[in-house]
């Protein structure tokens, strides 16, 4: 006997799809029940085919192993939210996703528990499991993770506490109280959260009497999210010393580059964008990777269906290591153009959304001849004046410092030659950028945000050399009649050991920058901008 799918006289070839949707709407036709994911990720699922999943074109979602612990944050080492049986925080909602059912003319058997209704694995590989719960929406919509007040009834006591879980190929049956409030399409909506990683389809069971009879299903695939985007390192991983610049002679830095991870899967209906995240100062490893993976969530609940890019540049993580990291942030802005380069697929638009430092990252990229389409600067710890020659911030106006880009080794216009516009978010008391103080029992408070440095702790106040060897560090004279005297390293021996001395004259914008100019504008993220910015 042939099938739908091979050549005959009398029949069209059907592809999988279609193949699939075909049976589907038999066993409806036949069963009177149907189920259904957004597989194609329009925002609404559809029981008219434009969902219809295949083996090979499966609905694809990340395991809720992560662990929302309050409604603003993540805790990196903390208990996997699926480990329990209800949604703790309306932030862990965006782990959910949605999974209709309907039934015609089987209503009332359903509501009275005559009929029951029951999930379970088939043709699974590995062991992919999830746990159900009841939707809140009643049009089974994604408002649970767009609008605060729908997020509200989906933390009330009869839709956070789980259905169950279903694993393995026995059924597992569904409290008929979902079927309380059936519409007028036979429908009732649940939520579910994946528990290990697997794939096959997830099949409807009906339960009559003791005997059941297997509806259809959907094909779901479930995977740790490492595996949903690409993790990209900027080499070499460790970075390089800040003693580097503990030197006589120019400071010889490392090459340059980008590694790529194993493990990422594309998804079947991956689209030609890639959009690159770079993460700001002082975040480890995990917390980057936090950062990311929020990224990537939130970007995929927007229907985004190309490949996203986690870029790891080795930042500096102690209190005190801001210069020194935005030196890294320059130079490791060739790993970011390496990657744009040669790592991202040919034909794929390229995207750069940078937070915080991140953006230096990206300047330095820029400047070095980095090509790509989008950029979105996110509370940009960068001087607007890079890019904006107008920008200025009265707040540094009695700094005596570096200001133009050419020829004072300052910010002012270090960017302004780039043909890529930014899109700017920005804000204007942004606690890192503009108001962010601490506060201790014996000293009151006092400023720690990135006027402040900018301002008061330029040149690099901290010693770059030994105590028996003198302090070294970074020196801006203003009153030297010629530039090349103005920015030097400077080391101040002890008294009675050895005269002071000139180590070198700093002649690299980005060392000046970094080390000993400070912006005579507000940052990027707490300002709007006006040249090359294209939109705020």
């Amino acid at each position: 006997m042939k099938t739908l799918n091979q050549p005959c006289a009398l029949r069209t070839p059907l592809d999988p799809a279609g193949a699939a949707f075909f049976w589907r709407s038999k066993a409806y036709t036949l069963l009177k029940v149907d189920v259904a994911v957004d597989n194609n990720r329009d925002g609404e699922v559809s029981f008219d085919g434009t969902d219809v999943t295949t083996e090979e074109q499966p609905f694809r979602f990340w395991l809720n192993d992560d662990s929302d612990i309050t409604e603003i944050g993540e805790s990196p080492s903390g208990v996997a939210d699926s480990a329990d049986n209800e949604i703790t925080t309306k932030r862990d909602l965006e782990d959910f996703t949605r999974l209709s059912f309907r039934a015609e003319g089987i209503e009332e058997q359903l509501k009275n528990g005559d009929i029951e209704l029951g999930f379970k694995w088939k043709n699974a590989s590995d062991s992919p499991s999830l746990k159900l719960y009841w939707s809140a929406m009643a049009s089974g919509s994604k408002l649970y993770v767009e609008d605060d007040s729908e997020a509200d009834l989906q933390m009330a006591a009869d839709y956070k506490a789980a259905l169950g879980t279903v694993s393995g190929s026995t059924a597992t049956y569904i409290d008929k109280k979902v079927f309380e409030d059936i519409d007028a399409e036979g429908a009732v909506h649940f939520l579910f959260e994946g528990v290990s990683e697997g794939k096959g389809q997830l099949v409807t069971m009906l339960k009559i009497n003791g005997s059941e009879s297997e509806g259809p299903g959907e094909w779901i695939e479930l995977l740790e999210i490492e595996k949903m985007y690409q993790t990209a390192n900027a080499t070499p991983t460790g970075g390089f010393a800040s003693t580097l610049q503990n030197t006589s002679s120019a400071p010889n830095y490392p090459s340059f580059g980008h590694s790529i991870e194993s493990g990422f899967e594309a998804a079947w209906d991956e689209t030609q964008n890639a959009t690159v995240f770079i993460h700001g100062w002082r975040t480890s490893a995990e917390g980057s990777r936090m950062s990311a993976e929020i990224m990537f969530k939130r970007l995929w609940w927007e229907g985004y269906k190309g490949r996203f890019v986690y870029f790891r540049w080795p930042t500096l993580t102690g209190d005190y290591t801001f210069s020194d990291s935005e030196l890294r942030a320059w130079k490791y802005g060739e790993s970011l153009k390496s990657l744009l380069s040669s790592g991202v697929l040919s034909g794929y638009r390229k995207n750069v959304v940078a937070h915080s430092l991140g953006n230096v990252v990206v300047g330095g990229a820029i400047k070095r001849g980095a090509s790509f389409d989008t950029y979105v600067a996110m509370q940009a710890a960068i001087a607007a004046g890079c890019y904006d020659m107008n920008s200025s911030d009265t707040y540094f106006a009695a700094k005596v410092t570096p200001d133009l880009a050419d020829p004072d080794k300052g910010y002012r216009g270090y960017l302004s030659d780039t043909s890529i516009s930014v899109i700017n978010y920005y804000n204007p008391n942004d606690y890192a950028l503009v108001a962010g103080t601490y506060s201790t029992f014996f000293f009151g408070s006092y400023d720690t945000n990135w006027r402040k440095w900018q301002r008061d702790y330029k040149p690099r106040s901290a010693s770059l050399g030994t105590a028996w060897d003198g302090s070294i560090r970074y020196v801006y004279d203003s009153s030297e009649p010629s530039l090349i005297f103005r920015l030097y390293l400077f080391r101040d021996r002890p008294p009675a050991a050895f005269d002071d001395e000139i180590l070198r004259y700093v002649s690299d914008n980005e060392e000046s920058m970094s080390m000993i100019a400070s912006s005579k504008s507000a940052a990027l993220g707490a300002t709007q901008g006006t040249l090359l910015i294209s939109s705020n």
